[in-house]
């Protein structure tokens, strides 16, 4: 008989978490029967953060899935790029085209019945409204399942069905979105690098042995080898150079008591620490009033109006 379970350096539930009957943990409860130990999702964890949305942003009886947090290092491909601000510049463009078409679908409706409603365009806004809901791997499965292919379907109606003064407009706004999607991307992309890199130094720090790997999802897998009753840990790969990648960073042994110890008491809590005081951050924000909200929006309009007269869309570059 075998038992397989989720854990991994910030999901450790089944090596922490004791449970009924005996107040033991699952490991502990898996070992003392024999059973053989499948640890899944290795690399792959779910930060649970339902109990971080108030019922001021929830409705009632509404779930927030966790937030998807993969353990691999990524490539610094952003380095020297000024984000935020490129991030900035194409979300104050495309929420004033947003606002623009809502006045022109006011003025056009009656005589092109079969133009998409502002709600339908306003891809923008409905990302501003989510952040605290955006990490890297759903904002991915947002942006390519249902934001670019419905922006396509409907910016196709507006030039099929709608004036000719809407044509340009339609074209921006593609754009617009496009480029927003891409930058905001590169955002979460830039600050998933950094936790990596502060995570992978925690490891070396708190398990020394684990000095002696390279990447990051080695040093998970082997923290997650270390548990009671030593699990196989069944890891989700994509591609054969993934694999060999990993079997090439030195030894996939078990680390020391104390050291898997740390890692699953001390890194782990302080990183999920990390992460959810950023999200309680970004929730609060998005608490504000709606006169703050106007008031900011209207501020960063201004801004575009200034710096890009609201006509032609930013560099993508």
């Amino acid at each position: 008989m075998c038992v397989q379970y989720p854990i991994n350096i910030l999901e450790t539930e089944a090596a922490r978490k004791p449970s009924e009957p005996g107040n033991q943990t699952l490991q502990a409860i898996a070992t003392k029967h024999g059973l053989m130990q499948l640890a899944i999702r290795p690399l792959k964890t779910m930060v649970h953060r339902n109990h971080l949305f108030s019922k001021s942003t929830t409705p009632a009886g509404q779930y927030v899935d966790p937030m998807m947090y993969r353990l691999v290092d990524t490539a610094d491909e952003h380095a020297g790029k000024d984000i935020p601000t490129k991030v900035k510049e194409v979300i104050n463009f495309t929420i004033a085209l947003e606002k623009s078409y809502a006045t022109m679908y006011d003025k056009f409706k009656a005589q092109y019945p079969e133009l998409p409603s502002p709600q339908r365009l306003s891809w923008v806004s409905v990302l501003l409204n989510n952040i605290p809901r955006m990490d890297l791997e759903t904002f991915k499965l947002f942006a390519s399942a249902h934001v670019l292919p419905d922006l396509g379907a409907a910016v196709e109606i507006v030039n099929q069905n709608g004036p000719k003064e809407l044509t340009q407009w339609a074209v921006k706004y593609q754009l617009g979105v496009k480029t927003t999607m891409e930058r905001y991307e590169w955002l979460l992309e830039a600050n998933r690098f950094q936790d990596i890199f502060e995570l992978r130094r925690d490891l070396d720090r708190y398990a020394p042995e684990l000095q002696d790997n390279k990447w990051t999802a080695t040093k998970a897998i082997r923290s997650v080898l270390s548990g009671t009753g030593r699990p196989s840990a069944v890891v989700g790969f994509r591609s054969a150079p993934q694999v060999k990648m990993v079997l090439s960073d030195g030894p996939l042994q078990p680390v020391s008591e104390a050291s898997y110890n740390a890692v699953m008491d001390t890194v782990s809590t302080q990183h999920l620490s990390m992460l959810t005081s950023s999200l309680s951050r970004q929730i609060e924000r998005q608490m504000n009033s709606s006169k703050a909200k106007e008031e900011a929006t209207q501020l960063l309009l201004n801004s575009n109006a200034d710096t890009n007269g609201g006509n032609v869309p930013p560099k993508t570059s």
